[in-house]
């Protein structure tokens, strides 16, 4: 971490402790523990390719308006270059709530960013390998899009629903620093906290538009001195079952393309048995032009069994610069 990071991480821990001191008369601290794993096997015209995706182990501890988040991340060649197995520190985050319209952040953690990096793997609509169109999730100054820095962070209130996030990081250049922010203007439901999905399986109504900017070395995910992001999520239950569209465009200062890439799904109602599994069939389709593997599309089906804690998908695409492919995956959280 560089200096700056370091003085506001201590700062933080230290309000975390007192805070935790004075209230251990009221109520004692809260911890909890989860997991997820993603695996998957895809054949094409290339190499085929089986196993794990990721596992995370999550770990949270709160009390009172402090809490702190540490996340772990173990890749079986998915986030590194080797095929070796590797196990690293995801999150480490010190939080304070003030308000609803005041937090602040400090730590590693994803910096203000598009919709799709904010969703991460297990958040956002299916896909093998996670929306391409954007370097933001791939890159990160640290690990997987992540970096060292401090946000503050919050929702505004009233008529409007508006959400900010802005901070400040270490980015790519040690002499230099990356400045990061994110609106998020929701015109239907909400989306609360700092993370958001890029469906809600129809539990919400959300028809949300975000605008997200980086400026300094090592923005959209470390390859560049400036990125431009505006990205648009409608999902609306109707009587077929709940439609979703996930739509982003791009603009990084080192390239010449404005990729884009749009998500259409349809959670439909009634329930359906694969086997022992129970739930909902999602047909999609998928587009992205212009990505880091060229344009690319793909057709699939996902069987959402417990929204994003459980679900099995198969699907097949078709890449400019690669191979076609098709693959089955699935995911699970707890």
């Amino acid at each position: 971490m560089s200096k700056t990071t370091r003085v506001l991480f201590a700062a933080i821990a230290c309000a975390f402790i007192v805070t935790q001191a004075t209230a251990q008369d009221a109520a004692a601290p809260s911890v909890t523990v989860g997991g997820g794993l993603r695996a998957g096997a895809s054949w094409g015209d290339g190499d085929d390719n089986y196993g794990l995706n990721n596992v995370r182990l999550y770990i949270n501890g709160a009390v009172g308006p402090a809490s702190i988040e540490v996340n772990t991340e173990t890749s079986f060649g998915a986030l590194n270059t080797s095929d070796e197995t590797s196990v690293t520190i995801l999150d480490a985050v010190a939080k304070l709530a003030i308000s609803d319209s005041a937090n602040v952040w400090v730590g590693r953690f994803l910096a203000p960013s598009d919709r799709a990096n904010l969703s991460g793997p297990y958040y956002g609509n299916v896909g093998n390998d996670g929306p391409r169109a954007s370097s933001f999730y791939y890159g990160g100054n640290k690990q997987a899009g992540r970096d060292d820095g401090v946000a503050v962070w919050g929702n505004i209130g009233g008529d409007m629903n508006l959400k900010y996030q802005v901070g400040i990081f270490d980015g790519a250049d040690a002499d230099d620093q990356m400045l990061a922010g994110r609106l998020v203007l929701n015109l239907w439901d909400d989306e609360d906290g700092y993370y958001n999905a890029s469906t809600y399986f129809g539990e919400k109504q959300i028809f949300a538009i975000g605008l997200s900017y980086q400026d300094g070395p090592g923005s959209g995910g470390g390859a560049h001195e400036d990125a431009l992001a505006v990205d648009v999520l409608v999902e609306k239950t109707i009587e077929m079952g709940t439609v979703t569209l996930d739509a982003a465009w791009y603009d990084y200062s080192e390239s010449d393309d404005d990729p884009i890439s749009v998500f259409v799904g349809l959670l439909m109602n009634g329930e359906t048995s694969v086997g022992p599994l129970t739930g909902k069939l999602r047909p999609y389709i998928r587009y992205v032009s212009d990505g880091n593997r060229g344009d690319e599309w793909a057709v699939g089906v996902q069987h959402v069994i417990d929204g994003h804690k459980a679900s099995v998908s198969v699907e097949y695409g078709d890449v400019d610069d690669g191979d076609s492919t098709f693959g089955i995956g699935a995911q699970f959280q707890f």
